[in-house]
Order: structure tokens, then C-alpha cells, then sequence
């Protein structure tokens, strides 16, 4: 095979893990920050229409975790394992902080987490008109390690199969003998 046909692989592998999720593990505590200003909504389990943000996460040792959140805005959040579906708002529910927290703006919520499996945190106000920034931190089991899941963005993918595009009509190029000039 010559030099110049080794450059086709090498750079699909690097386009096709340009578009992969994120699955750089963390040391707990986890902080991530949000806004739920202009999110979308969903209605939750007890019938509350909200603007939402989630955050999707796996752990690497079965324990009992600690999410905390706060807000300058009443906040909520629950938590899905596997998928969040917020036209079913009550499918695959983990748990939610209980309404007898004193503090609307200062919540947290022990839950037993297994490794590997996706959970969802689905941080939002509890009416349309509660937005605004949050803070949630995670924290779990001595030595715990904390993997945040992100999605592509969909301009990511749009780059990704682009480039894809080019590589396969550069090899159609070189297969027909019409080999890259410098």
C-alpha cells in the first residue's frame, strides 16, 4: 500500500471520534453549571410545567451519592436511569428531592447509584416563570469517579460527515488512478 493511502484511515478515525460522546472520567465531587432560561419544557410526575436542563452521567462504584443544587430561583430536579422521556415524565424515575426541604433554593438528595449504568439529572423551577442559573454538585463513595455523557453537537456531525464525504471521494480519486497532486 503506498504512503499517501494510509492518510484515508487515519483521518476517518479522527472524524468519526470527533463526533463520538464525551467519556473523560471525573474525580467526584462533580460540579456542573446550568440555565434553564429559554429551555425547553416538560410537565413533571407531580403535574408541574417547567423549563428544564439535563445532564447525563455514569459512575464507576455502586454507592450512595449526594446531589446538591443551588439557585438564586426555586429549583427541582429528579433523576432518570437510562433515558429521559419528558413527554412521560414518571418513565424510568429514579428519585427527586422530597417538597418538605425547607430550603426551595438549596436542595440535595441522597440516592444509591449502580456502576455503569446512564443516569439523567433534570434540573428545573417549579412553575414557567421559575428560570434562571443553577449549580449542582455530585459527590459519592471515597475514590469515586464520576463520567459525564455529552452528546455531539449536531454541527459536529454535520463537520463529521462532510469530511467522511471527502475521504471517500478522495479514495474513489486514488482508486481510478487519479492520485492527489501537491
Amino acid at each position: 500500500m503506498r504512503k499517501s493511502l494510509w492518510v484515508v484511515p487515519i483521518l476517518f478515525a479522527v472524524l468519526l471520534f470527533a463526533g463520538a460522546p464525551s467519556l473523560m472520567a471525573d474525580a467526584l465531587p462533580f460540579t456542573y453549571n446550568g440555565d434553564t432560561t429559554g429551555a425547553p419544557t416538560y410537565t413533571s410526575a407531580i403535574g408541574v410545567t417547567a423549563h428544564y436542563v439535563t445532564f447525563a452521567f455514569s459512575v464507576d462504584t455502586t454507592g450512595a451519592y449526594t446531589i446538591h443544587s443551588t439557585s438564586v430561583v426555586p429549583i427541582a430536579f429528579a433523576v432518570y436511569h437510562d433515558t429521559f422521556d419528558p413527554t412521560n415524565s414518571s418513565t424510568n424515575w429514579v428519585g427527586a428531592i422530597p417538597d418538605a426541604v425547607p430550603s426551595i433554593l438549596d436542595r440535595h438528595l441522597i440516592l444509591p447509584l449502580t456502576s455503569g449504568t446512564l443516569y439523567i439529572i433534570v434540573d428545573s423551577g417549579y412553575s414557567l416563570s421559575d428560570v434562571g442559573s443553577f449549580s449542582t454538585t455530585i459527590s459519592g463513595p471515597l475514590g469515586a469517579q464520576l463520567t459525564p455523557i455529552t452528546a455531539a453537537e449536531p454541527g459536529t456531525l454535520s463537520l463529521m460527515l462532510l469530511g467522511i464525504g471527502l475521504v471517500l471521494g478522495m479514495r474513489k480519486r486514488i482508486a481510478q488512478g487519479h492520485a492527489p497532486t501537491a
